[in-house]
């Protein structure tokens, strides 16, 4: 399954780029007919959890990735 990622410098945090750019990539996602998409995010990354959540991401596993706590998302198109 494809893996979505946003990593922003802090001037432009806040800002909407991230919602604007992860949206438009599941719009296509979406038009190409790619059914589930996944991000992991740190669980303290709380505004990361929470566009996640916005765009529609809910939380399925929790894991470790090169020795750090992370949380597993997915999207599915249908939801």
């Amino acid at each position: 399954m494809p893996e979505v990622g946003w990593a922003l410098t802090s001037s432009a945090r806040g800002r909407g780029y991230a919602h604007e750019a992860v949206a438009a990539m599941l719009g296509w996602a979406d038009a190409q007919a790619i059914d589930r998409t996944a991000c992991l995010i740190e669980p303290d990354n709380t505004p990361s959890i929470r566009l996640a959540q916005k765009l529609g991401f809910k939380e399925y596993a929790r894991t470790t990735y090169h020795g750090a706590r992370v949380n597993l998302y997915e999207r599915k198109a249908d939801a």
